[in-house]
């Protein structure tokens, strides 16, 4: 997949935007294509901050929050590999 990072170790995992926007908790718009090459210790069980549909109590926080998650994301496996999502880990304090 190519080099991440300032040591150059390869990435094994990306995450994709397949859609005209995609929704991200930060301050950039975020479109179709944009594409984020990543390494992760284990690919075989990518950690993932976010998958599937956003927590009503996530969504009451950050309003513009979509239903889902918009991002599609894969890994770099040996064929036959069997991958098992960590995750989700959502970042956000409930008050």
């Amino acid at each position: 997949l190519g080099r991440c990072g300032k040591q150059g170790v390869g990435c094994n995992v990306f995450v994709h935007c397949p859609t005209p926007l995609c929704w991200a908790n930060d301050i950039h718009n975020h479109t179709f294509g944009e594409c984020w090459l990543k390494r992760q210790l284990d690919p075989a069980r990518p950690r993932s901050p976010a998958l599937g549909a956003y927590p009503p109590p996530y969504r009451r926080k950050h309003r513009t929050a979509p239903e889902r998650v918009q991002w599609q994301s894969g890994a770099l496996v040996p064929a036959g590999t069997v991958l098992a999502v960590d995750g989700p880990h959502w970042r956000w304090r409930r008050r």
